[in-house]
């Protein structure tokens, strides 16, 4: 008995990365590679998003509950709309707050259009097809990792024949309880090619 407790809980944690994958992720086509840089084409798609005037750190889960709400029916058609990925966070464009944390709703929604929120707190936005630099990496969701691989994207990007054109946008893949060695996080920029 106390060897099967082991290898369930073994078990338990090698089945995470498969059970987070399987959601619906944004998509989008690698188009070029600078390095450990993808440039990616992502697909247009609609986000609900939430300002909050948080820290890096805590605008995650400022920003979860008003957002996991909308998704569970708390909205004008009561419809509950499926969980995708990633969670995006950039700086926010209102004076009022910091950060913007956005969930992506899925493809389907682009066509029946996102349910109105029930607050105006939650904001549906829709992205026309993009360009992004994107650089992936694993590990924790602490702020000195994700300005690290940060200063690393935009290095690569001055070197490149892209420029910079939008903010910086940090993507996280898994859910907060996912072991910090199997979370998968990225880097992403809008970037033009002149």
């Amino acid at each position: 008995m106390m060897h099967r407790i082991p290898i369930v809980i073994c078990s338990i944690v090698l089945l995470m990365p498969a059970i987070g994958y399987a959601i619906e992720s944004l998509g989008f086509e690698r188009t070029d590679q600078l390095g450990e840089v993808e440039v990616r084409l992502y697909e247009r798609h609609l986000l609900a998003s939430v300002d909050v005037n948080s820290s890096f750190k805590d605008a995650g889960n400022a920003a979860f509950r008003p957002l996991f709400r909308y998704i569970s029916g708390r909205n004008a058609d009561e419809q509950e709309i499926a969980m995708t990925a990633p969670v995006i966070q950039s700086a926010s464009r209102k004076d009022d707050a910091a950060w913007t944390v956005s969930f992506v709703m899925p493809a389907s929604l682009l066509k029946t259009g996102a349910p109105r929120p029930n607050t105006e707190r939650v904001e549906i936005v829709e992205r026309s097809e993009q360009l992004l630099a994107a650089l992936p990496y694993s590990g924790s969701w602490r702020v000195g990792l994700f300005e690290e691989h940060k200063k690393e994207l935009i290095q690569e990007v001055e070197r490149s024949p892209y420029s910079i054109c939008g903010e910086v946008m940090w993507a996280r893949h898994n859910a907060p309880f996912t072991p910090w060695f199997l979370k998968k996080n990225e880097v992403l920029v809008p970037v033009c090619r002149e």
